[in-house]
């Protein structure tokens, strides 16, 4: 948020990993009816305002006029003024450098995230209005035997076939024998290539630990040649776009890659599935830390393995196992998001 409206991004003297100190604030906002704060910090980075030298710090300035300082680590005389929190003056953002669900952070953790809240609801009330969207036609730009990857800036990519194109996705549904996702796993005998497996966190009884987020585990399956591997390279800028013997190279800056990941969303995805299943099939895969360290300017390590890698159906068979309750297959070499 501090980047995107005029802060500057840069390390700090001596990182603060997993140290416990006091945040000084003025009760406000986020901040209001809350007292003392004993806050975790675990960063390496900060954001400079322009007004961390000079008084006062509590106030927008001409560098970064829309950022409301809310709160400051004062209390760290190797680095010096540290900004803990700062709101936009005019949009609904706010933003904390501290982690306020720590289990080392004091109980007014809970009371700032619930200021927040009352805020984001008091502003949506005030500002928004309510609408019907219209309804928008998919348009399937492709014939019935051949789709394209798009590229960043819309010009023709690689020449991708797919045997079927229809909407909806082939699936079955199978008892799970409360099988665990490390069975299915190790059942399947996948030791290398690019399989992918989604795990939920589960508690000492194979309940999972957050019902409402947790329920699900994915697998992926590599079933054909088809499958199509994206991987990009931060040092040359590269992202490489492989289908079965084919591959294709594109020059890319990392910012690019969500439009192309967005644009490549888009041409392959499903509309019809399993409605008791969440995944339909689509990208599954990373981003490491260095390619977001990348948007900011902050340089890092070379490394061999790529900044960001996704693999795509089809070629890939999805596994999605319900806790204690049913498998999903979805096969045939076209399963697409939903």
């Amino acid at each position: 948020m501090c980047h995107a409206f005029g802060a500057s991004i840069t390390t700090l003297e001596f990182p603060r990993h997993g140290i416990v100190t006091g945040v000084s604030h003025h009760a406000r906002s986020i901040f209001e009816e809350v007292e003392s704060i004993h806050a975790t910090q675990y960063h390496s980075l900060h954001a400079m305002l322009g007004s961390e030298q000079r008084k006062p710090l509590w106030d927008t300035n001409e560098q970064c006029p829309f950022l409301l300082p809310l709160a400051w680590d004062l209390g760290d005389s190797r680095n010096g003024p540290v900004l803990m929190a700062a709101e936009h003056t005019e949009l609904p953002f706010w933003g904390v450098q501290y982690h306020p669900e720590s289990i080392c952070t004091d109980t007014s953790g809970a009371k700032v995230i619930r200021n927040w809240w009352q805020l984001v609801q008091d502003w949506n009330h005030t500002h928004r209005q309510r609408h019907v969207r219209a309804s928008i036609p998919t348009i399937d730009p492709f014939d019935p035997t051949t789709a394209q990857l798009p590229t960043s800036d819309g010009t023709p990519g690689l020449n991708l076939a797919f045997s079927d194109m229809a909407e909806s996705v082939q699936w079955v549904k199978t008892p799970s024998l409360n099988w665990t996702p490390r069975d299915v796993f190790q059942g399947l005998d996948l030791r290398e290539g690019d399989s992918v497996v989604l795990e939920s966190g589960t508690d000492a009884h194979g309940q999972p630990v957050r019902s409402e987020t947790g329920r699900f585990s994915i697998i992926g399956v590599p079933v054909s040649n088809e499958l199509v591997r994206l991987a990009y390279y931060k040092q040359s800028n590269v992202l490489e776009v492989v289908t079965g013997s084919k591959t294709e190279t594109l020059s890319l800056r990392v910012e690019n890659i969500w439009t192309y990941l967005k644009d490549l969303i888009t041409v392959c995805k499903r509309t019809r599935g399993p409605v008791d299943s969440p995944f339909w099939g689509g990208l599954v895969g990373y981003f490491t830390y260095e390619s977001g360290l990348d948007t900011i300017g902050v340089s890092h390590a070379v490394h061999g393995r790529p900044d960001a890698c996704f693999v795509l159906s089809p070629g890939v068979s999805s596994l999605t196992i319900r806790r204690s309750s049913f498998i999903y297959k979805a096969s045939g070499g076209t399963t697409r998001p939903g």
